[in-house]
């Protein structure tokens, strides 16, 4: 803590009743504060695309300047509720464009449960608990023995999950290492699948079917993935 001194105004009497008033100081503790000084920038108009625009000084992103473009920024939507991005040229920033790498497929190949069932113990035994992993490891035995050709592994922010492709029935299922979830099944191609982010896939709203962790979890699954016909399918 320190001692700040802070003036007031006030009347008190002397000794013989006298009243007198003037300033006098009290000092009080405070925690300690931190001066820092106001931040200034100039903003001035241009005429972009025929709109006249208030805009900020030249800044250079990746440099000493990272602070006062955030400062910029958050100036600008205080003011104006929205800001944009123009380069040198007044022309609009095109967006970097990236694919998403939420999923790692394994190669080609023969996998018998044997071998598989240690290729996903080795990925999720970090991650769950011993009892946890066995539950986990029957249930994808169980999907493994419904004819699933592809199997992947979540990355990143879907680590813990894996996903089983059934050519045949035209499906993916998402199967997770968390107990008491659910199985999530889509018909979609593996290119729209894989570019779903978490939320959209655990809302539920995109798959084609949730199937709870329970009892009946294994004859819904084998009617939904390896069904006698797909005519017969609902």
């Amino acid at each position: 803590m320190e001692l700040v001194p802070r003036a007031i105004y006030r009347t008190w009497n002397d000794w013989h009743g006298q009243p007198h008033s003037g300033l006098q100081f009290r000092h009080y503790p405070r925690y300690p504060r931190q001066n820092v000084p106001p931040q200034e920038e100039y903003f001035f108009t241009l005429l972009i695309d025929g709109k006249l625009c208030v805009c900020s000084d030249l800044l250079t992103y990746g440099g000493t300047e990272d602070e006062r473009i955030m400062w910029c920024f958050n100036l600008f939507l205080e003011c104006f509720g929205q800001c944009f991005c123009v380069g040198e040229d007044n022309k609009g920033i095109e967006k970097p464009r990236f694919k998403r790498f939420n999923w790692e497929l394994l190669p080609k190949g023969d996998y018998p449960w044997e071998k598989l069932s240690k290729i996903i113990t080795q990925r999720l035994e970090k991650r769950a608990k011993p009892e946890e992993l066995e539950v986990t490891l029957e249930r994808l035995r169980y999907l493994r023995e419904l004819g699933s050709s592809d199997v992947g592994f979540g990355r990143g922010g879907f680590d813990g999950y894996i996903v089983l492709e059934y050519e045949r029935a035209g499906l993916w299922v998402l199967e997770s290492s968390y107990l008491d979830n659910a199985t999530y099944v889509f018909d979609s191609d593996w290119d729209l699948f894989s570019s779903l982010t978490k939320n959209e896939i655990l809302s539920g709203k995109l798959c084609m079917r949730r199937v709870i962790h329970d009892k009946k979890w294994k004859s819904t699954m084998r009617s939904l993935v390896a069904p006698p016909s797909r005519s017969s399918f609902w």
